[in-house]
């Protein structure tokens, strides 16, 4: 229902404006999204990555739809430079519009997956639990240029193959 919705309302008249290499980064339950690895680990690993993008030019930012501020946190206290793309607003438009500043999103979040999609957007999962695979085995999407375990001793590296300028 989610991807109907979405491809429904808004696909036709959407037009990304493509400025930020943006992530969503969950942090509920880090327990099982992170098993096999360690929350810790995985933020050091985004770190190392974004530094690299933004030594590349691009830009980032930063998505949240429940108020998930870990991330956000660790990426203040490492001075790195982002803007929070705010989507726990209720606000339909506004979260849109959100999706309209997105270059590449990077998600950890199911919900996050299905509207870049239904929108058209380039995206790639950071798969952290099984929800993730499935969707992607689903809609034909699941191979390496699209995807990356957490838990994955490869995590960093894949990360750097997907980028383009």
């Amino acid at each position: 229902p989610v991807i109907d919705y979405i491809k429904n309302k808004y696909a036709s008249g959407f037009k990304s404006r493509g400025i930020y290499h943006t992530f969503e980064i969950k942090d509920d339950r880090p327990q099982r999204r992170y098993f096999g690895t360690t929350i810790q680990k995985v933020y050091q690993e985004l770190l190392v990555y974004i530094r690299y993008l933004l030594e590349r030019g691009e830009k980032v930012a930063v998505m949240s739809h429940d108020g998930s501020h870990s991330f956000t946190d660790f990426l203040k206290r490492n001075r790195v430079p982002f803007i929070l793309l705010n989507n726990s607003v209720a606000n339909e438009q506004k979260i849109i519009e959100n999706y309209s500043e997105v270059k590449k999103l990077y998600c950890t979040a199911g919900h996050s997956q299905m509207t870049a999609y239904a929108l058209g957007l380039d995206f790639y999962s950071l798969i952290s639990h099984d929800k993730l695979e499935y969707f992607l085995r689903d809609i034909g999407r699941f191979n390496k240029n699209n995807y990356t375990f957490v838990k994955d001793k490869t995590f960093l590296q894949n990360l750097k193959s997907t980028y383009k300028s």
